[in-house]
């Protein structure tokens, strides 16, 4: 998959679907997203799992990846 220089170097992705509560422009903790192809995010008390769409959505002048929610997991105790 080809990717934009710099796009998802400083690990912001652009998150579709999913809780409404989630915010649409995320930074992923890494710091770094261009190699990866999904993602979770903790989210009151659940996981919520994204994968790479091959999409890039432009968030506040910024090219971001987009990642589509695809499915949710309780957060192991």
């Amino acid at each position: 998959m080809s990717v934009p220089d710099g796009v998802g170097d400083d690990g912001w992705v652009n998150l579709s679907g999913g809780p409404n509560s989630l915010p649409h422009a995320y930074q992923h903790p890494s710091g770094q997203v261009t190699d990866l192809e999904k993602i979770a995010v903790a989210h009151y008390g659940r996981h919520e799992h994204f994968e790479r769409t091959g999409e890039f959505a432009l968030v506040d002048e910024r090219l971001l990846p987009v990642f589509r929610w695809t499915y949710s997991t309780k957060i192991a105790e």
